[in-house]
C-alpha cells in the first residue's frame, strides 16, 4: 500500500519485469501506474503483475503477462538467467585466455584486444 499526500492508502502491487537489459521488480500504484481494469485483468494469484520487455527499433515496449501464461514467463526468466550465466562464463574464459596470451602484462595492445573481444561477446549475447 502507498500513502498519498492525504494520508489515505492507495493500493499498490509488485510488477516483476523480464528485460534483456536487466530484470527488475518495482512497485506500481493501481490507478496511477496501471489502471484498475488492467490490474484486474492481469493480476496473478499472488497479487503481483508480471511483464516482459521487448525492444522494437530501439523503443522499449512492455507487455503484461496474463495469469494463464505464468509458466511461459517463468520459462523465459530461467532462459534469461541461463544466458547471463553463459555470458559470465564466456567473459571469464576470454579474460583468462588474454591473460595467458599477454603473460599477465597489461600492455595497451592486450587490453585493447580484451575490450574488443568483450564487445563482440556482448553483441553476440544481445542478438
Amino acid at each position: 500500500m502507498h500513502k498519498d499526500s492525504g494520508e489515505t492508502m492507495a493500493a499498490s502491487t509488485q510488477l516483476h519485469v523480464l528485460d534483456p537489459n536487466g530484470n527488475h521488480t518495482r512497485e506500481v500504484i493501481i490507478g496511477e501506474g496501471i489502471s484498475a481494469a488492467d490490474y484486474e485483468r492481469f493480476v496473478h494469484d499472488d497479487g503481483h503483475l508480471y511483464g516482459i520487455v521487448a525492444y522494437t527499433e530501439g523503443r522499449k515496449e512492455m507487455t503484461l503477462v496474463p495469469k494463464h501464461q505464468k509458466a511461459a514467463w517463468e520459462s523465459t526468466r530461467r532462459a534469461f538467467a541461463q544466458m547471463d550465466e553463459d555470458t559470465n562464463r564466456q567473459t571469464e574464459q576470454i579474460r583468462r585466455e588474454f591473460e595467458a596470451i599477454s603473460g599477465h602484462r597489461k600492455s595497451g595492445c592486450s587490453v585493447a584486444l580484451l575490450v574488443l573481444a568483450l564487445a563482440v561477446l556482448s553483441c553476440l549475447a544481445s542478438c
